[in-house]
């Protein structure tokens, strides 16, 4: 289990901060799941579990939730929205994978720090650790970004795991290349996006996982 600074700055009251926790979700070490979302200041804080639960100040909320600068309201079946009077907004789906988009507005602009890059205009030095230290390797980015005690460090990715086994091989490539048929639902989608790093990221992930056929 490991938290990790998404998001910082002084903008935000409390000094608040949006942190990400991850937890192993396999055998290896790449074998790691997002498991929970936090805002966090000295006010409040407000988690969004990977299951849909969402709770303020450790106790479990139901939504719509407004107080304090705060909304929370769930946009549908898998989209939970945070919005607040100081220019953060979250959107949290819960399905088919759990992620979270973070906008902020300009007021943001060239003081954000984590995870999530500096918001100055420059994504070559996104990778700025806790220490103000661009770095060139993106473990030792995401490790001083790492909030208390880690089972172990990031580290860089693994050698292609499709290359330790056939069957997970052939398993990738039979589901993953479906999105490179012209004939499929993802075939509509090509002339705007694509659809060659998707494939890559579906077999590694794929691939990545003890129990492909359940994922």
């Amino acid at each position: 289990i490991c938290n990790f600074v998404l998001v910082k700055s002084p903008v935000i009251p409390g000094n608040g901060h949006i942190e990400a926790l991850f937890e192993t979700s396999g055998v290896k070490p790449t074998e790691t799941s997002l498991s929970a979302i936090i805002f966090t200041s000295s006010k409040i804080k407000i988690t969004f579990l990977k299951l849909g639960m969402v709770y303020v100040n450790n106790q479990i909320q139901g939504l719509p939730f407004i107080k304090a600068g705060f909304k929370v309201e769930r946009k549908s079946i898998t989209c939970v929205q945070m919005t607040t009077r100081f220019g953060l907004k979250m959107q949290i789906y819960f399905s088919p994978v759990f992620q979270v988009y973070i906008m902020v507005q300009m007021k943001f602009f060239d003081s954000t720090h984590g995870l999530c890059g500096n918001f100055n205009g420059d994504s070559k030095d996104d990778f700025k650790s806790s220490m103000e230290i661009s770095e060139g390797i993106a473990a030792i980015f995401v490790n001083t970004w790492r909030l208390g005690r880690c089972y172990k460090n990031a580290i860089d990715k693994h050698p292609d795991p499709c290359s330790l086994s056939q069957f997970k091989l052939d398993y990738a490539q039979q589901h993953c290349f479906k999105m490179m048929r012209k004939s499929s639902i993802f075939g509509r989608c090509h002339a705007f996006v694509d659809p060659i790093d998707y494939v890559e990221r579906c077999r590694y992930e794929t691939c990545n996982y003890e129990n492909i056929r359940g994922y």
